[in-house]
């Protein structure tokens, strides 16, 4: 038996307490004041005390009797000990002496007989007149025989040291330690096994699973106690590492086994896996019922970690999460079972080879023994199934569907004969029948397209045991079905270009044999293996009925023409279209609107949306119809994307940005420069940074001279390297002023630091400056559809090639040009009415587009907008010294509108308005895009998502704070007559066929 030590208190042994009367000479001086101390360890049952001569002590380099106190009388009885001393030295000047080796042991004897020793004691401390040490010097001291006297030793006796190190033993306890057994153990095996989803085991090296077992501290309740320890988290891996045998022949189950445990219960959660595609886990910890079968496994039965244990008494033992160790079952087993729920069906022949092959595609199944369908022992089955198509009569089988299929092939031809059996490669079950040792129980359907080059009738044959049933178009042709010996069957059918669909189904049930043999008796009949998952659900088509885009006169009744939908294989579907998008009326304002349609096949498969551009036009159009736009004080407004100041760029008046601002390179701006929010105002850490002549507003200003006052909600910073120190001109305000020069006074919540010389007062701020509100573009969405429905109301520019070139001086607008539009080479417009760019407009060489003389105070607008493509399309570029003008009346203007909104998405894409190498244009405007202008180019005013400015480029702000009237000048006109094309589009027709043109219908709105 194996016995673990531990400390045993029982009865009460008699206390032995002797003094020493032996010979040792050295004894306490006579001094009232230092008195030896009593012993100091307290009676405990189990416990032995022996007592030295308290007045005498023990040094090291004397005699051996100096040496030695003792011995006591004693009896200590053989057995293990924990043992304690006690130890004192004190005299008068103690204090001022040192001696490092106080120290005793105990020698243990039985009459003459050395027993054993203890270990030293620790030097009792010096630098005091008296001191006392006590200490445990034992654990576990074996005492082999009975011992009747001890004696206190010194420890480094004999030595030659000049030191005396007295100490005096005042007492020795040893405590019994009584050894018993240790307590019994056990041990539970924690196990995992997996199925495929036919039952088959697997390692589960496919799915890259994980599953983790929780090991559970219960605390019990009115059922079952608490846990006596807590098993680990087992965790098993895909693939598992198969070790052990529960089901099969061989290994099945991958086992963790923890070992040592306490008799007692433990406990286990439900199991956790990392991803899907697992039935919910078995369980069986093998309480009351074996594991012989995948039978043997069961739901988790968590009765008992509920609150309501009313109901703990109708758990399944077995799949509870409690597993109770004891004598009689010391070693547990639990084991976790998981099944796959997907059928994981083994690659076939793919498409593209099914495409180019002749024969047959087939699809093979397996069935157990035990299926009520097979052949059992002295019972024939049931033939009554039905048809598998249920072209005759319903089928009431299983035979044909997921869970027995195994594989599918492409089969050249169907002549199989005697001893068909395909699946002997497998074990799943094997039957020796009257054929030999086989795969017996299988089934397969085939499936084919069939044709001949010759019109005509064409016979074949099958022979099949057992049954066998053939299908064409889905109609039964030949019903060959049953248990029965060879049986064949001759048949015919007409064939010709146009493909049969050919579907053979055959099964073998029973263990008498197994024979197939399908064929043509004509060679020339073309089979090509039909596979209906490669067929490809084509896309539903959606037809726009009428004119595109539309135009309507304002205050008359909207009627959507409407749109068509077809699929290939549903046909007509328009009663499914879904028209969503803007609604039209007669009360819909001018302006272009966009109404959608949508379909969606019985595959759930969406044709692409089409639309419908339908322009709202007025009844009429005279110069009287005008649109105003105001500015506001601002050169330059721009939205959240912020602004870039660089390289000498000028901003003349004031700026606001939604967005941060950063600069280099000694930009000016010549006003006030403002952002909103929580944006930003950054410059450079040299002194070749942005200069704002007038005041800085921001929730962070650094990095820039401010002539007139900074308003920060947050710091005024400068860098400090190298010339980095920057100046307010004026007043400053902010909640921390870091490192700048202030001209006036500083206004200031948190700290300024000392770095930041004020000549004016520095003045506490109760709370820092607002941040300001953002700003709204001018220009209104309402403006730009006004504006495209005038420019639809006009000309219709379509040009044979792309991009339109006008001819020079051509006069353009009203007009909608539907594509890019290209000049350079000085070409030069003249602009008669809003001008709607379905595409990029590039100027370049000189090319100028000037606003005719006509509109004299007026203004109009030029709009770059694809609505199918706003990415790298509608851009504006203007380069080599082009132009767009007003009239000479300073209050005329030309407007640049781009939508090309690709910076919104990808700030590294192209701007949607670059202007470079002295252009100019009066003001440009891109709501969602990016705005960059360099080399010297020049616009009066901005408004934009985000502004580049670099390289002297000017912004000289002559439209700030203005309004400009737009003078609607149009031409209404009637949508032209529309031809619809009947019929396909293009027609397919073969050789040598008769073609009937279906021709087309016209219209007009």
């Amino acid at each position: 038996m194996t016995y673990t030590k531990r400390l045993v208190f029982f009865a009460v042994m008699l206390l032995f307490v002797s003094i020493s009367a032996l010979s040792n000479t050295n004894v306490l001086a006579s001094d009232d004041s230092i008195v030896p101390p009593l012993c100091g360890f307290a009676a405990e049952d189990g416990r032995i005390i022996t007592v030295f001569d308290t007045s005498k002590y023990i040094v090291s380099n004397g005699t051996e009797e100096d040496a030695h106190l003792g011995p006591v009388s004693t009896s200590i009885p053989a057995g293990t000990y924990a043992v304690s001393l006690y130890s004192w030295d004190g005299y008068e000047g103690r204090s001022s002496t040192a001696q490092t080796d106080e120290s005793w042991l105990v020698a243990l004897k039985n009459d003459t007989t050395d027993i054993t020793s203890t270990s030293p004691v620790s030097d009792i401390p010096d630098g005091v007149e008296q001191a006392t040490v006590s200490e445990m010097v034992e654990t576990h001291l074996v005492i082999p025989t009975d011992v009747n006297s001890v004696t206190a030793v010194h420890a480094i006796y004999p030595s030659d040291a000049e030191e005396y190190n007295s100490v005096h033993p005042i007492c020795a306890a040893f405590d019994r330690i009584e050894e018993e057994p240790e307590e019994e153990q056990g041990s539970i095996s924690i196990c995992k096994m997996t199925l495929d989803a036919y039952g088959d085991i697997i390692d589960g090296s496919e799915y890259a699973t994980s599953f983790t077992i929780p090991g559970l501290t219960f605390a019990g309740n009115g059922t079952v106690k608490e846990s006596t320890g807590t098993l680990p988290d087992s965790v098993f891996q895909t693939p598992l590492s198969l070790n052990t045998t529960f089901i099969s022949s061989s290994h099945d189950a991958e086992c963790i086994t923890y070992d040592e445990l306490p008799f007692g219960g433990y406990f286990y959660g439900e199991e956790i896996l990392s991803n899907d595609g697992w039935n919910e886990p078995r369980y069986n910890d093998q309480h009351t019922i074996s594991i012989s079968s995948i039978d043997d496994f069961f739901p988790f039965s968590g009765e008992l970690f509920t609150e309501d244990e009313s109901d703990d008494v109708n758990r399944d033992t077995n799949a509870d999460g409690h597993i109770i160790l004891t004598e009689y079952q010391p070693h547990r087993t639990l084991v976790v079972l998981n099944q796959r729920t997907e059928w994981d069906f083994p690659e076939g022949p793919s498409c593209s080879l099914i495409s180019e092959s002749t024969g047959w595609y087939g699809e093979y199944f397996n069935y157990p023994a035990s299926h009520p369908a097979m052949e059992t022992l002295h019972l024939d089955p049931v033939d009554a199934y039905g048809d598998p198509l249920s072209d005759t009569i319903p089928w009431t089988a299983d035979w044909y569907d997921a869970p027995y299929f195994r594989f599918s092939a492409l089969d050249t031809d169907l002549e199989f004969g005697d001893e068909y059996f395909p699946f002997d490669p497998f074990t799943e079950e094997r039957h020796t029948g009257f054929t030999g040792d086989h795969e017996f129980h299988f089934g397969v359907h085939w499936q084919a397209l069939v044709t001949a080059p010759v019109d005509g009738s064409y016979e074949f044959r099958i022979t099949s045991d057992d049954d066998s049933w053939i299908y064409i178009d889905g109609e039964l042709v030949v019903n060959n079905s049953g248990e029965h010996s060879e049986n064949t069957i001759f048949a015919s059918t007409t064939l010709s270009s146009t493909p049969k669909k050919f579907d053979i189904f055959f099964a073998e049930r029973n263990t008498k044999g197994s024979s197939m043999l399908f064929r043509f008796h004509d060679q020339d009949v073309v089979v090509k293996p039909f596979n209906p998952m490669c067929l490809v659900n084509e896309q539903p088509v959606i037809t726009v009925i009428g004119n595109n885009p539309l135009l309507h006169l304002v205050g008359d009744t909207f009627t959507d023409p409407g749109a068509t939908a077809s699929d290939a294989e549903d046909g007509d579907i328009t009663s499914s279209i879904v028209i969503g998008g803007d609604s039209v009326s007669s009360t819909t304002p001018i302006g272009s609107y966009t109404i959608t349609y949508d379909v969606m096949d019985s595959d759930g498969l969406s044709a692409d949306q089409k639309t419908r551009i339908v322009t709202v036009i007025p009844t009429e159009c005279t110069d009287n119809d005008s649109r105003t736009v105001s500015f506001g004080d601002a050169s330059v407004l721009a939205d959240t994307g912020g602004i870039f100041f660089e390289s000498d760029s000028r901003v003349f008046g004031s700026v606001f940005s939604n967005g941060t601002t950063i600069s280099k390179n000694d930009p000016i701006v010549t006003g006030d420069l403002s952002v909103a929010g929580k944006s930003t105002i950054n410059g450079d850490h040299t002194k070749h940074t942005l200069t704002v002549e007038g005041n800085a507003y921001g929730y962070g200003i650094r990095n820039i001279f401010v002539e007139g006052s900074a308003f920060s909600t947050t710091e005024i910073f400068s860098s400090t390297n190298g010339n980095g120190q920057k100046t307010i001109g004026g007043d400053a305000y902010a909640d921390t002023i870091i490192n700048t020069v202030i001209l006036g006074d500083a206004y200031v919540v948190s700290s300024i630091d000392v770095n930041s010389p004020v000549s004016g007062s520095i003045i506490p701020l109760v709370s820092p400056p607002t941040p300001l509100a953002e700003r709204n573009y001018a220009i209104s969405p309402d403006d730009i559809s006004a504006w495209k429905a005038v420019a639809a109301a006009g000309e219709d520019i379509t040009p044979v090639s792309c991009p339109f070139r006008p001819t020079p001086g051509q006069h353009i607008g009203p007009a909608v040009v539907n594509c890019d539009m290209r000049m350079k080479d000085t070409d030069s417009v003249v602009l008669t009415g809003p001008l709607w760019v379905k595409g990029n407009l590039t100027m370049d060489d000189n090319s100028s587009i000037t606003l005719d003389s006509s509109y004299e105070g007026n203004s109009e607008v030029i709009i770059t907008d694809n609505p199918d493509d706003r990415i790298s399309s509608s851009r504006f570029i203007s380069e080599s010294y082009s132009s767009i003008t007003g009239t000479e009346d300073e209050d005329s203007a030309v407007l640049v509108i781009s939508l090309n909104n690709a910076y919104r998405e990808d700030p590294t894409a192209e701007s949607a308005i670059r202007l470079r190498n002295h252009s100019f244009v009066p003001f440009v405007f891109a709501p969602d895009g990016h705005i960059f202008l360099e080399h010297e180019t020049s616009t009066h005013g901005i408004e934009g998502y985000y502004v580049h400015l670099k390289n002297n480029a000017y912004v000289t702000g002559d439209l700030a704070s203005k309004s400009i009237t737009f003078s609607d000048s149009c031409t209404p006109k009637n949508n032209p007559p529309l031809i619809t094309v009947l019929g396909d589009d293009p027609i397919i027709i073969t050789e040598g066929d008769t073609f009937t043109d279906p021709g087309a219908t016209a219209s007009d709105a």
